[in-house]
């Protein structure tokens, strides 16, 4: 009864512990076999009860005999029951969403300045009387590094049973917001066209949660009633950062949060601490430094990018006063203005066209998704931007905050900058004939509702190099596809529905069949070339 009675405390603790959080199928099968033998244990243990409290009754000494082997094969039962379920747990954190995915982060990594704001969001969230707050201000005063703090913050996990982080996109769709959302809970989506029924589905769901929803980027009115159906959550808050305060109070935030610039003191240290201490005890270069941080308008990126630029300058006054000087700010402009054009004297900062063409290529990538390094590298030799393995441009890019690291070592992401992109915009179809003669790189990935290219889609591309189609919905490639002789890079991962390449392909003698999908393409239409 000793080793039953931890199975059962084993039981209870996956069952009844985490009973706010959903359970695979096969933890829920463990649960139900091990109430069956929870109920077999106690039968045994009643008809051994039984045979002790009447010993000198002649059939219970035959019963006995035949209890004893009952007993052993149940004992074997319970250990092999116990040893499962402690693999259950072992894999319990694997089936359930976590109640925080911890965010990298930010690079800036001056924190006092947001302290405040942090603490008053906690304040905010901390009274049942509000359940909505807005977090607003113009681009790169840190709303998106407040937000990763609350996030990862001791008190967020104390007082919610999950938090859900959604970035929001400018082209964004309710179906793509609400996948996000069942993503992050483990729910499988009902129907990409059924959002009434995904919003039952999210708020079935939340509504057995203590829950925080944190939406970045927000730049559109987000009817979460309609969408996710919070209104009826008593235990449901919501955080929303947005550049508009209009858009805070039309989704009708409780507290409002105006996140402003840095004084000139606070943007000084934070420059200072960003460069390092190699100005410190140098007047000359902290006067320059003063004049810089003046010219960043208090944003916290633009101290950030702007230190990381000047930090190669080193303890050469003339270095610094030269760099000033190249700075060319219009100090009439606001917002993001100030941004994109401090971003262009990062960018005309690098050492080499190498570099900045690498930079320009990152622009091509939607803002949301990561950029996985291994696809990137490639694409950026298949250019002829780069000879080696590009590693030592990438880490650069980063290192000046041009490029964002994922923190997976995987990959990386833009940081908030305008993209020139096709890719994740859920189209359904392509113009007939476009005339783009001089296009090198064209990413359609990801659209999944695009299931066919136009027979001549391809007759004027003839200098394309790069067709990324992965994760779209097509069927077959046009013939005009043949036309493209200077393409390098073909990438058809996740076309579930494509089912050969054109007859012709053998044309594209520059195209290198790197992915494993072109690899499978190519076995099956010309067994004899493609070698393993």
């Amino acid at each position: 009864m000793q080793r039953a009675g931890k199975l059962w405390e084993l039981r209870d603790d996956i069952r009844e512990g985490r009973s706010q959080k959903r359970l695979r199928a096969g933890t829920i099968k463990w649960i139900v076999k091990v109430g069956v033998n929870e109920n077999k244990v106690m039968e045994l243990d009643n008809k051994y009860n039984d045979i002790n409290n009447h010993p000198w009754k002649l059939p219970h000494f035959w019963k006995g005999a035949s209890l004893s082997k009952d007993m052993v094969e149940m004992c074997e039962e319970v250990h092999s029951l116990w040893q499962e379920g402690m693999l259950k747990r072992g894999r319990l954190e694997g089936e359930l969403p976590n109640s925080v995915e911890v965010i990298p982060p930010s690079k800036i990594e001056y924190k006092s300045s947001l302290h405040k704001y942090v603490e008053e969001a906690l304040s905010f969230l901390e009274d049942p009387e509000i359940r909505r707050i807005g977090i607003w201000g113009i681009v790169g005063t840190g709303k998106t590094t407040i937000m990763k703090y609350l996030n990862n913050h001791d008190n967020i996990d104390r007082m919610f049973d999950i938090v859900i982080w959604v970035t929001v996109p400018k082209e964004w769709s309710v179906v793509g917001f609400q996948q996000k959302i069942m993503d992050r809970l483990q729910l499988n989506m009902g129907s990409t066209t059924d959002t009434e029924k995904n919003t039952q589905i999210i708020f079935e769901e939340l509504k057995k949660k203590k829950c925080l929803i944190l939406l970045d980027e927000v730049c559109h009115l987000i009817e979460l009633e309609k969408i996710i159906g919070v209104h009826d959550i008593q235990n449901c808050k919501v955080v929303l950062a947005s550049r508009d305060r209009g858009i805070c109070r039309d989704m009708d935030v409780d507290q409002l949060i105006n996140v402003k610039p840095l004084s000139d003191d606070e943007a000084l240290k934070m420059f200072k601490e960003k460069v390092g201490e190699c100005i410190n005890n140098i007047p000359k270069i902290i006067q320059v430094a003063q004049l810089l941080v003046k010219e960043c308008w208090g944003l916290p990126l633009l101290v950030d990018k702007l230190a990381k630029t000047f930090k190669r300058r080193g303890r050469d006054i003339q270095c610094w006063r030269d760099g000033r000087r190249s700075l060319q700010i219009w100090l009439n402009k606001e917002g993001k203005d100030e941004v994109l054009e401090l971003l262009e004297f990062c960018y005309n900062s690098l050492d080499s066209d190498a570099k900045k063409d690498c930079f320009l290529y990152c622009a091509l990538y939607s803002e949301e998704p990561e950029i996985h390094i291994r696809c990137l590298l490639e694409c950026w030799r298949l250019e002829g931007f780069i000879r080696n393995d590009g590693h030592e441009i990438l880490s650069h890019l980063i290192n000046v905050s041009l490029l964002e690291s994922s923190g997976n070592k995987k990959s990386v992401k833009m940081n908030k900058v305008h993209r020139i992109s096709l890719m994740d915009n859920e189209l359904h179809s392509l113009p007939e004939t476009p005339d783009c003669r001089d296009l090198l790189t064209l990413l359609l990935q990801r659209n999944e509702n695009l299931i066919a290219i136009p027979k001549l889609f391809f007759t004027s591309m003839c200098c394309l190099r790069v067709l990324d189609l992965h994760g779209t919905g097509i069927k077959s490639l046009p013939s005009s596809l043949c036309n493209l002789i200077v393409l390098r890079g073909l990438y058809l991962n996740s076309c579930n529905h494509l089912v050969g390449l054109p007859t012709d392909i053998e044309a594209l003698k520059q195209l290198e069949p790197y992915s494993e999908s072109i690899r499978i393409c190519f076995k099956l239409c010309f067994p004899g070339r493609v070698q393993y």
